[in-house]
């Protein structure tokens, strides 16, 4: 038998022992409700021969589930497949259709609110129904919660939900504050850091608003309900 032979059969009995057979596959960096979906797409690999898998072909298929940033993974000859994820980074929610769905900072949806596993205290992107570019309107409403965030996280943190229904004057809704607050076509950072140093004042001279103007360059107008002025 020549020694190619011999490298032939011990390459191909590598492939097909049962020795070498994934057995267990381990995963880090994926929270609870991705590693599931994870594990699902690669459980018909389980039983497989570690020298036998097309890890390009795996890496390239967990890397089509949406919530997957990057994965490393790697057969050992011990049986296990191990992965290495790192995940997209939630940035916002956008409500479409009676649904939540989650994106990340890119405006890539990530899988809807509801399964993704774990509580998220996100402002909500609403008013995109029966656009025709949602894509661009979401990148547009992610950028303004940024602004909202570099001109106060305070007034961020509070921000329940941003309505694109004009984005020439776009509406936030506070969990402080019922009236609306009309914030123009783009955030303007002084009258967001004015506005909390008056808000206190504003809630205790007038208990009940219509709505609250930070759309103006140096303004900040609030409007009270009819007689309360």
């Amino acid at each position: 038998m020549g020694l190619s032979t011999l490298v032939g059969y011990g390459y191909r009995t590598l492939r097909s022992h049962p020795r070498f057979a994934i057995q267990r596959i381990e995963i880090k960096g994926a929270g609870p409700s991705a590693e599931r979906e994870i594990r699902q797409i690669l459980e018909p690999v389980l039983g497989h021969n570690v020298f036998s898998l097309d890890l390009g072909s795996l890496q390239r298929r967990i890397l089509d589930y949406p919530r997957v940033k990057s994965v490393i993974v790697r057969g050992e000859v011990s049986g296990i497949l191990r992965l290495e994820v790192v995940e997209h980074e939630p940035a916002g929610l956008v409500q479409i259709d009676n649904r939540i769905l989650v994106v990340n900072r890119e405006g890539d949806m990530l899988g809807s609110y509801e399964h993704f596993g774990r509580a998220l205290d996100l402002p909500v992107l609403i008013g995109l129904d029966g656009n025709d570019d949602l894509t661009l309107l979401i990148e547009r409403g992610l950028a303004t919660l940024t602004a909202l965030r570099e001109a106060s996280l305070v007034f961020w943190d509070n921000v329940e939900t941003l309505d694109l229904t004009n984005p020439e004057n776009m509406v936030v809704t506070l969990r402080s504050e019922a009236a609306p607050i009309f914030l123009g076509n783009h955030v303007i950072a002084a009258n967001i850091v004015n506005y909390l140093s008056i808000a206190q004042r504003v809630r205790e001279d007038y208990p009940q608003l219509q709505y609250i103007e930070l759309g103006f360059p140096n303004q900040v107008a609030v409007m009270p309900v009819r007689g309360e002025e």
